[in-house]
């Protein structure tokens, strides 16, 4: 299977997020190196590669990173 990678973050160069994809049956699987899958069916003329890196992209974006705030729920007064 075509390894692919993408950086999500243009102003973190050294974050990426990776997998591999395949194609079956006119829809594209990447399989995330850290675990999970993601899929999209292709439309006429996409680039499969450009369509898995897409696809790792939304999952950051989906999931958020390390780093980020935590969103902790309101707090009672008492």
């Amino acid at each position: 299977m075509p390894y692919v990678f993408t950086q999500p973050n243009p102003n973190d160069p050294t974050r990426i997020e990776d997998g591999t994809y395949q194609i079956v049956d006119g829809v594209v699987r990447v399989e995330h190196t850290g675990g999970g899958m993601s899929k999209r069916k292709l439309k006429e003329g996409e680039d499969p590669a450009r369509v898995a890196r897409q696809l790792l992209r939304a999952r950051v974006e989906e999931r958020g990173v390390f780093w980020d705030p935590i969103a902790y729920p309101p707090t009672k007064q008492v």
